[in-house]
């Protein structure tokens, strides 16, 4: 509201702070349900519209003497409270469940083994969250509590929360076998070492099988070949040919037709709560609507 104000009224947007303040007072809250100013209260305001509807209905306030002693009103304010409080407990539950539901849902409790090895979040020279990076491999040498660890990260230890550790995980680009426990004829190894890597291995992380080189149809174009210059132009040259390289070698993943895939059925949770909504079509720009039409019926 502050916003919309300022937008129309950018330089006496500050005159208009009371009325919004005001209005305010009669929007109920979508955690408790009820405005702030019942939660305080115990009763309605009166806000804009309640002015508003006296005014077209004809009322007129009420005299200041309702008739009540202090003690009457003291205990009916007493009575509103308590069925306000328990209003505004029943609905900040449900609310809360519906918040945790949604925001909570790939959450996962974090623990630490000690000799680990971990990240750890640590704040830059600025005095802001917002630029803190992530520095490591750090060594989990203690366990302090169920969420703290003592770390030590080049030859200093740290006492650290868990929210600001994560796992290190070892990658590497690529692994170099040298063999020379190969009989085929065809094959020349002039080398004295052969390294083999088991399953339950993990320093090398995801390790996958190179399958035999497909044969390419000559007449047909890579998909290197297919790609303009200027749209890898942000790109340096080794990442470029390391880009390139990747989808020479798997052409048949590429096509210019749009294919069907059946493996894999696409499913979309939603919380118990959820209501669907009648919308509109999305509006089509007048220029664009007859290349619209004609990607739909290619899919199609």
């Amino acid at each position: 509201m502050i916003s919309k104000v300022a937008m129309d009224n950018p330089r006496s947007w500050s005159k208009y702070l009371g009325y919004v303040l005001w209005a305010l007072r009669e929007c109920p809250s979508e955690t408790t349900g009820l405005p702030p100013w019942v939660i305080v209260y115990g009763r309605l305001p009166r806000g804009p519209l309640a002015v508003l509807k006296e005014n077209w209905s004809g009322q007129r306030d009420l005299p200041l003497n309702l008739g009540r002693s202090t003690v009457e009103y003291l205990e009916d304010l007493r009575k509103n409270l308590e069925v306000a409080e328990t209003y505004a407990k029943s609905h900040s539950q449900r609310a809360q469940q519906r918040y945790v539901s949604n925001y909570n849902l790939r959450s996962r409790e974090k623990s630490f083994q000690v000799g680990e090895k971990v990240l750890i979040l640590t704040p830059d020279s600025t005095a802001s969250k917002v630029f803190s990076k992530w520095k490591g491999p750090a060594e989990v040498v203690e366990v302090k509590s169920y969420h703290s660890y003592l770390v030590e990260i080049n030859g200093a230890r740290k006492h650290v929360h868990t929210d600001k550790l994560r796992k290190y995980h070892i990658c590497v680009d690529e692994v170099v076998c040298e063999l020379n426990c190969l009989s085929d004829a065809n094959v020349n190894v002039d080398v004295n070492q052969c390294a083999i890597i088991y399953e339950r291995d993990i320093d090398f992380g995801q390790v996958e099988v190179m399958d035999p080189p497909k044969t390419h149809n000559s007449n047909m174009l890579l998909p290197s070949q297919k790609i303009d210059p200027c749209k890898l132009a942000q790109l340096t040259k080794k990442q470029q040919s390391e880009i390139l390289a990747i989808l020479d070698r798997y052409p048949e993943c590429f096509s210019d037709f749009p294919g069907f895939c059946d493996v894999v059925q696409h499913e979309i949770h939603v919380t118990e709560y959820f209501k669907p909504k009648r919308l509109r079509a999305y509006r089509v720009p007048e220029s664009l609507k007859r290349e619209v039409e004609r990607q739909i019926q290619e899919m199609l």
